[in-house]
């Protein structure tokens, strides 16, 4: 897709937030990750005034019309074009998402809630074992496409001394695996 100033369009005001402090992605509503791309020549395959601003890399492409006051993306798949988010601010990846409506997420053997802040250990890539914090609980933490998407949801631990984090998924039944058990029940 070629490169164009997107400061000549008519519609670049709605890019604001996009062009004040340029973030190296975008993420959507749904945990896909857009390239910012812009590109206002004509498209065969979209309306006229289309403002193409991002793809992601399979023939997608994330665009603003004149007469539409959402983003809507253009699937290659089927050539669907639909709606996609209510504003360009909303795909920001710092953007701040309410919490899903995710039920409860509770430990191995379902009694004791998972909370933000819970000190734990954890068992992965199945000969590592550390200690580190909730930070993401589905349901409790503002959404984060990238931890709740597709029906799937998991909880985040930020691993001790800065070695990075590990992502748990939650059960059918919204509990954690064995491998991940508070500190203060051991």
């Amino acid at each position: 897709m070629p490169s164009s100033d997107p400061h000549d369009h008519p519609l670049a005001p709605r890019l604001a937030p996009l062009l004040r402090r340029r973030p190296p992605h975008l993420e959507g509503p749904d945990g896909e990750q857009w390239e910012i791309e812009f590109d206002e020549g004509p498209a065969n395959h979209l309306p006229d005034g289309a403002l193409i601003f991002a793809a992601n890399g399979v023939g997608d492409e994330l665009f603003l019309l004149p007469d539409e006051p959402g983003v809507l993306v253009f699937w290659h798949d089927g050539a669907e074009i639909a709606p996609y988010s209510p504003t360009v601010k909303e795909l920001r990846p710092d953007h701040q998402r309410p919490p899903s409506d995710h039920g409860p997420v509770a430990y191995f053997g379902g009694q004791t809630p998972v909370r933000l802040g819970d000190r734990v250990r954890i068992r992965y890539w199945l000969f590592f074992k550390d200690t580190g914090t909730i930070t993401y609980v589905p349901g409790v933490s503002p959404k984060k496409p990238s931890l709740e998407c597709d029906g799937l949801a998991w909880v985040r631990v930020t691993l001790d001394e800065g070695k990075g984090t590990v992502d748990t998924i939650v059960t059918e039944n919204g509990s954690l695996q064995k491998g991940v058990r508070p500190l203060d029940g051991e």
